[in-house]
């Protein structure tokens, strides 16, 4: 299945390759047949914050988000999130503080986690709001 792939179009002939495939921590299942649901990019820092469910099941969380660096031209995995299946993800400042926000994929709920100089996670993600 290519449901964690993320594809890049190259700017000179129009055509979509695949740019990275990202790491599963379950292989899918019958009642899953999502992968990637969620993308961002920080400028800043040149890094792609990327929620992705894939081998998540009815009971258990296996989805992860991922912080992929651009800054060598090639993309690197640099930190991840495991166990949470985010919705979307959001890079963003909130009290001088970058920090990534992201929804639970079960829930209404939003998440941040704070982001260092380098576009890594710090600390664990805290509780922000629910849309309910």
């Amino acid at each position: 299945m290519k449901q964690n792939i993320i594809y890049r179009i190259n700017p000179n002939t129009g055509e979509m390759g695949s740019f990275l495939d990202l790491p599963k921590a379950k292989n899918p299942g019958p009642t899953n047949s999502f992968g990637i649901l969620g993308m961002d990019y920080s400028c800043d820092k040149k890094v792609m914050y990327v929620s992705s469910v894939s081998g998540s099941d009815l009971k258990t969380e296996y989805g992860r988000i991922f912080a992929i660096s651009l800054n060598q031209g090639k993309p690197e995995i640099i930190n991840q999130l495991n166990n949470i299946d985010g919705f979307a993800v959001c890079y963003g400042t909130l009290n001088s503080e970058k920090r990534l926000f992201f929804g639970r994929a079960r829930t209404s709920d939003v998440y941040s986690i704070a982001v260092d100089e380098k576009g890594k996670f710090i600390g664990k993600p805290r509780f922000e709001l629910t849309l309910v």
